[in-house]
Formats: structure tokens, C-alpha cells, sequence
């Protein structure tokens, strides 16, 4: 299994945050995971680079959601 295989199943809590809130910022996934910044900025970033969580903004001001789902096309 890749590296970044591993750290996307071992961010799945993180993902059940987003589950149960709009978004989140780091030091609120810190807070609800128990998770130290390093840690819990490796989840995101690998989240976020799968495809899984989209990042808004810079820095401090950085704020992370789930994706919108896709729109279905009416036949």
C-alpha cells in the first residue's frame, strides 16, 4: 500500500468531523480529533490532494469542506 494510501484511510475520523460540520478550520480538527497540528495537517493536505476535502483560503485563514456533490442531469 503507497504512503499516500495509508495517510487517506488513517484521516477517515477527520472525515467523519466534516460529516457533522460545514467546515472546519485546523484548530478545530485539532480540538475534535485530539490530534497535533503536524498530524493533523498531514491528514488534510492528503485529504485535500485526494480530492477528498477542499481547502479555502491562505494560512491561518484556511478553512477545509467536503466537496459539493455531483449535479445529476435530468433526462
Amino acid at each position: 500500500m503507497a504512503q499516500s494510501e495509508s495517510r487517506v484511510r488513517n484521516a477517515d475520523p477527520i472525515l467523519m468531523l466534516f460529516e457533522q460540520h460545514k467546515d472546519l478550520g485546523m484548530s478545530e480538527v485539532m480540538n475534535l480529533s485530539g490530534m497535533s497540528r503536524t498530524t493533523a495537517h498531514r491528514h488534510l493536505r492528503a485529504l485535500v490532494t485526494g480530492g477528498e476535502l477542499i481547502a479555502q483560503g491562505k494560512g491561518r485563514a484556511t478553512r477545509y469542506h467536503l466537496p459539493d456533490p455531483p449535479k445529476t442531469q435530468k433526462a
